[in-house]
């Protein structure tokens, strides 16, 4: 059920027996687009709310502002009506899903958090992104995300290096980890699992490299070319298959000329933006691994790579940001240096040889259950829940 947040108090005062007594919202952005970001909130509040009633507001909705877009007029005005929905809901608890790295992000979140958020709401800030700490050591924003920090009950941290990152300006108690999981549609069964690695071990014909992001430069997409072309050089049957979606007409044009002057259209596919979830999962097991090489300067910890150790799909990507949570080099995975690209070919040989890559994914598999599971992250949301509504004052709201 969804419930606009400016209902929330309603739906608790009417659903007493089946909430803790206290309004509870996630404001950040969901689908569209289609971003690990977004996909990320709406798997939040789709956890919660079997749980219990949840508001939302959503900074993502069409027309009201791209993340992307610098300050335009339009951004500010988007960003004066979430403060404002903030305002008007007026949760008990808000899980403020949106705190940025960038500079335009950073002031909007100042804004909201000095324009929208009550004083005696009771925030949770989710961070993903692994430049938020930057705000606290760049003279002229040490101030703003200070102010912001003295607002925020607890940081909920995706990965432990962004736990680390944040630990010399926010206190302990102040801090806690957990993981991102995925969301049900790309949830695999043990079974699918089984039948998938039972495919991957009778397969003949090209290891089948996937690769699940926004074409970005900086995600590596090249990188990944070049390494497949020096394993292919090497003797190895590689193909790489793309799915993401284009940020620039000109980024998309350099890419298909890459790799037709190259002589790569061969054994390279470009699906675009895979939008159905039941689609990219079909994908995900008939894969032999997933790659993502980013060297993003940003990079946190990302959901695809999650999705690809809950497939069954060893991973091999860099040693960069929070990643190396998620993938642990030798176990479930294989890690490179970034932006290397006879690194990562040196790290994909290893993959090239069949038993050693089906035993790395059947630890991946296993990493996804023990660490990332649905089940195991909605408890620990539900634990920092409990906690944080214990501390609210007993009141009724006007």
């Amino acid at each position: 059920m969804i419930l606009d947040a400016r209902k929330v108090k309603d739906a608790v005062l009417e659903k007493e027996d089946a909430s803790p007594g206290y309004s509870l919202c996630v404001a950040g952005g969901y689908p569209p687009p289609l971003t690990g970001m977004t996909i990320a909130t709406e798997r939040l509040y789709d956890m919660l709310s079997e749980e219990r009633p949840v508001g939302r507001i959503n900074f993502a909705e069409g027309g009201r502002g791209n993340p992307r877009d610098k300050m335009t007029w339009n951004r500010l005005r988007a960003v004066h009506r979430y403060a404002k929905e903030i305002r008007k809901a007026h949760p008990d608890v808000m899980i403020y899903a949106n705190l940025s790295g960038s500079i335009p992000g950073h002031l909007r979140d100042f804004y909201v958090f000095n324009r929208g958020v009550p004083t005696d709401t009771n925030v949770i800030c989710w961070v993903h992104n692994g430049n938020v700490a930057r705000h606290f050591r760049t003279l002229g924003r040490q101030w703003s995300a200070r102010q912001i920090a003295g607002k925020v009950h607890r940081f909920v941290l995706i990965s432990k290096l962004l736990d680390r990152r944040l630990a010399a300006f926010v206190p302990a108690e102040k801090r806690r980890v957990i993981p991102n999981t995925i969301d049900e549609v790309m949830m695999c069964s043990g079974a699918e699992v089984e039948r998938a690695q039972e495919a991957r071990r009778l397969r003949s014909g090209p290891i089948r490299c996937l690769y699940v992001s926004q074409m970005i430069r900086l995600k590596g997409y090249e990188v990944l070319l070049d390494a497949a072309a020096q394993l292919r050089s090497a003797g190895h049957d590689v193909s790489v298959e793309y799915a993401g979606r284009w940020m620039t007409p000109e980024d998309e044009k350099r890419f298909h000329a890459y790799v037709a002057d190259r002589g790569m259209t061969d054994w390279v596919t470009m699906h675009g933006l895979v939008s159905d979830r039941s689609l990219l999962k079909t994908m995900m097991l008939e894969a032999d691994m997933f790659v993502l090489p980013s060297y993003h300067p940003s990079e946190a910890s990302p959901i695809c790579l999650i999705e690809a150790l809950n497939a069954g799909l060893p991973v091999v990507s860099t040693e960069l940001g929070g990643i190396p949570d998620t993938v642990h080099h030798e176990v479930n995975g294989r890690l490179a240096r970034p932006n290397d690209p006879d690194d990562l070919a040196h790290q994909l040989s290893f993959l090239m040889e069949k038993d050693y890559r089906i035993a790395m994914g059947e630890r991946a598999r296993a990493s996804f259950r023990k660490t990332f599971a649905p089940e195991i992250v909605r408890a620990q949301w539900l634990e920092l829940l409990a906690e944080v509504g214990a501390s609210l004052p007993g009141r009724e709201r006007a």
